[in-house]
């Protein structure tokens, strides 16, 4: 053998020894996707490491807030807070003073020089008893929303085959809470900005109808009356009907999953789903009536009652729509965001303890099937075992 067959020689045999003592060095080439592999599982370790140790930091600073944090987190505190305190801003707007127009009235002319003035038809009804007063309305509105959920999360799970759902319960009626202050807010604040005549506007401020009315002087009695009739728009009841009732329509289409794309389609289960369809639109039917109620006794107009409706179904989509999945998709149904929120971050945490687990080497390279990929086809047809 000559020198250079010897020097080579010599190479391949110390390449040998160092690949068995370290089969695994990093100086040694390796798959591509191998190596990105391992690079962006040491990048997500680098990036939990650093995680960990800020969040430690934090508690050992603060450690009060490192206790209270789990409690107010848990029970959402701070979301309850912040719809209370938009339901007391609410109340500050129903102590500002309405804007008072000008009283509306018809011009009679009797002749050249004399005219008199009469009452307007459109604010001249008679004041009516309420169908729906207010202890009706917060029995309705508060009541069978809570005692809704109360049945469906523990008393018909002792009878049936019912989704158990942590803290719904309480996603249920911080949404309730939030629908209820939204509509509250708006309904009272634009009240006050419009002061729009009641349909019994003079019925109720106790109008003076001894005096002949010159058109200008203002002949109500009744101060807290005639503040009440300046209050017509938008309709407060329809407004808190719809804030509260449609929160609890969607709430029951989302337990029962009727809208998702994956349900049955049987003929009987068909049936049942189209009856149970209309049971969880009947919390809607009944804000209907609470709505249209106000017309009947002539508290107010058709057009407060539109708009009470509107901001009363725009509220109460905003609050479902922030603490709930879609109604539209079988696994965020009836969920809270919270809970779907802890199930993905699970799923993911199982996901990385898998790629955590070591796996057996394996050669990146193939050389029979590098050839075979690489061949046509017509040479493949006439390859035989042993030529490889």
């Amino acid at each position: 053998m000559n020198i250079n067959g010897q020097k080579r020689w010599n190479e391949t045999s110390s390449a040998y020894q160092s690949m068995v003592a370290s089969p695994l060095d990093s100086s040694l080439p390796m798959d591509p996707h191998l190596a990105l592999n391992e690079m962006q599982y040491d990048d997500s370790m680098e990036m939990t490491d650093d995680l960990s140790v800020d969040i430690a930091e934090a508690g050992t600073i603060r450690p009060l807030q490192g206790k209270l944090q789990p409690f107010i987190r848990h029970y959402r505190i701070l979301e309850f807070c912040s719809a209370g305190v938009l339901y007391i801003l609410a109340l500050v707007f129903a102590l500002i003073k309405v804007h008072e127009r000008p009283i509306p009235g018809i011009k009679v002319r009797l002749n050249a020089t004399e005219v008199v003035w009469s009452l307007d038809p459109a604010i001249d009804e008679m004041k009516l008893s309420e169908e729906v007063p207010m202890w009706l309305l917060l029995t309705l509105g508060i009541g069978l929303p809570i005692a809704t959920n109360i049945i469906v999360n523990y008393v018909l799970p002792m009878f049936c085959q019912v989704r158990i759902i942590v803290h719904d319960t309480r996603d249920f009626l911080l949404s309730l809470f939030q629908s209820m202050a939204l509509a509250t807010f708006f309904t009272l604040f634009t009240k006050n900005i419009t002061g729009r005549f009641r349909p019994s506007f003079y019925d109720m401020c106790k109008w003076n109808h001894d005096v002949v009315w010159d058109g200008v002087t203002n002949l109500c009695t009744d101060p807290a009356g005639e503040k009440e009739g300046r209050q017509s728009f938008p309709s407060g009841h329809a407004s808190f009907a719809w804030a509260s009732m449609l929160i609890l329509a969607l709430y029951l289409l989302g337990r029962s999953r009727l809208n998702c794309e994956n349900r049955s389609d049987s003929t009987l289960r068909g049936g049942k789903k189209s009856l149970m369809l209309f049971m969880c639109c009947t919390p809607i039917l009944l804000a209907s009536w609470i709505a249209i109620s106000r017309c009947i006794d002539n508290w107010h107009h058709y057009s407060d009652i539109l708009a009470g409706s509107v901001i009363g179904a725009v509220s109460a989509l905003f609050a479902f729509n922030y603490n709930y999945g879609s109604i539209f998709g079988w696994d965020s149904a009836g969920l809270p965001l919270e809970e779907i929120h802890e199930r993905r971050m699970n799923a993911k945490k199982a996901k990385r303890e898998n790629l955590n687990q070591p796996a057996l080497w394996q050669p990146s390279f193939d050389p029979r099937s590098q050839m075979v990929k690489h061949m046509s086809s017509e040479y493949i047809v006439g390859l035989r075992d042993s030529d490889l």
